[in-house]
């Protein structure tokens, strides 16, 4: 990374964790005031992991799509924006924000871990089916990455509501946020499969091939599927469902992240 990046991606790093901290403070002292400063913070945070990413588009002269690295910042991004969006609306509970960072710490020191020197774009990835398949596969990954937090918070709410009274919503509320994420999860997933489909078709001559990656993320999605059907022909709410929620994020990291570390793969991606 170029001296200008490093000190982008520190600022960054530091800028999620203050949110994080101050979030955690003011929820344990139940201040609005704080809990509001820290989804300032947040969008600070959003902020220069948007100018890393520019910087890094100038510096390799594409799109940062190509590499782990950049594919990870992309990532966090997304993830970020996606609930300061929902947030915003009030579509989601704020109190996500103490699950959400943490996750974003986690894809920030993976990336770290794998950067490597910028790359050409390549032949490859010169298809507008890249562009659409990689944003539907982000916007998927925080909707599920959302929906898992509010599942955790839902298996850990009579805990946390013993300990921590009246400071998260209701169990009604995170099952109901929860099932709507991963509605949208399941629409945006499917524009990436398909999307990853036709790109497959031109890149290799075919729409599908089962390597590791594709197999893990059909595995995923029909996971996912699987939530959508017993919730609405079985019955199956909160607990039950929260669970498949939170494991979904367990197939997801190594949908994206494990497999490339265990098994070659032709497909392109973290």
């Amino acid at each position: 990374m170029a001296q200008a990046e490093i000190i982008v991606f520190w600022t960054t790093v530091f800028l999620y964790m203050g949110s994080f901290l101050l979030h955690l403070r003011a929820f344990g002292h139940e201040s609005e005031a704080g809990i509001r400063k820290a989804i300032i913070l947040l969008w600070s945070g959003l902020a220069a992991n948007t100018a890393l990413l520019g910087l890094r588009w100038i510096q390799a002269g594409h799109p940062p799509v190509v590499d782990p690295y950049e594919l990870q910042l992309s990532a966090v991004w997304c993830t970020v924006l996606l609930f300061l969006l929902l947030q915003a609306t009030g579509m989601v509970p704020r109190v996500l924000s103490l699950l959400v960072t943490p996750i974003t710490f986690l894809l920030l020191g993976n990336a770290y871990a794998s950067q490597a020197p910028s790359s050409d774009m390549g032949s490859l990835y010169a298809t507008p089916w890249m562009v659409v398949h990689v944003t539907f596969a982000w916007i998927a990954f925080g909707n599920y990455a959302l929906a898992a937090a509010a599942g955790i918070l839902l298996l850990l709410h009579k805990n946390v509501d013993r300990k921590f009274p009246n400071r998260l919503p209701s169990a009604e509320k995170l099952d109901l946020t929860s099932y709507r994420l991963i509605v949208l999860g399941v629409v945006n997933q499917t524009i990436m499969i398909a999307s990853g489909a036709i790109w497959a078709k031109r890149a290799w001559g075919h729409y599908w091939s089962w390597a590791p990656l594709e197999a893990w993320s059909l595995l995923s999605y029909l996971l996912y599927v699987f939530y959508l059907h017993v919730r609405r022909f079985r019955g199956w709410k909160m607990t039950r469902t929260a669970w498949i929620a939170a494991f979904g994020l367990v197939i997801l990291t190594i949908s994206y992240w494990g497999i490339s570390w265990f098994a070659p793969t032709i497909h392109p991606g973290p």
